[in-house]
């Protein structure tokens, strides 16, 4: 709900942004994957055998990683054609990084308000963490194998691979709690 109020906030400010930004775009559909998709997911790969003695944060990762590229991956296709075959071990061992770089980079911000000087320290850890998150993202996209590269899609195509996702999101949550939760969906 908080999202979709959000999300209706910036459209009403700039309209636009729905089918002209994409940062916009893949922000809310990540964000949505990893609402409704996390903990489906994350039930459902708990119950394969292998994974019990797996550390629950490793599977967590792996959970919020695949509920975000459900959600994105029409984006993608749409913006660049460009399938990442390493996009899921690259986000498992970037993902850790960034809540601490998002909270380092608006402590920069704030404190460059008041001082430069105030803003070095956070800015310098910022630049750490985002140093090594473009550091895997350059490693993982080195390899010959690491993207499949097709033709980009157009938004008649991709609203319909929406529909899908969402109709699969419904059906998976409606399973998953009924079978697992024995509790309805949120």
């Amino acid at each position: 709900t908080s999202l979709v109020f959000a999300g209706l906030i910036m459209l009403v400010i700039n309209p636009k942004i729905l089918f002209q930004d994409p940062s916009f775009q893949m922000s809310f559909a990540a964000t949505l994957g990893l609402v409704l998709l996390s903990d489906p997911y994350e039930i459902l790969i708990r119950r394969l055998r292998y994974v019990s003695h797996v550390p629950k944060e490793i599977v967590s990762l792996v959970c919020a990683t695949l509920a975000t590229q459900t959600f994105t991956l029409p984006l993608i296709l749409k913006f660049s054609g460009i399938i990442s075959i390493v996009g899921l071990p690259v986000n498992m061992i970037v993902l850790p990084a960034i809540p601490l770089t998002m909270l380092t980079v608006f402590l920069t911000a704030m404190f460059s308000f008041i001082s430069n000087l105030l803003a070095l320290p956070f800015m310098f850890v910022s630049w750490i963490l985002l140093s090594y998150e473009l550091l895997v993202v350059h490693l993982g996209s080195s390899f010959s194998f690491s993207a499949l590269i097709l033709t980009p899609l157009t938004w008649k195509k991709v609203l319909p691979l929406y529909v899908l996702i969402i109709i699969f999101t419904i059906k998976l949550r409606n399973y998953v709690y009924v079978k697992y939760k024995s509790r309805t969906p949120d």
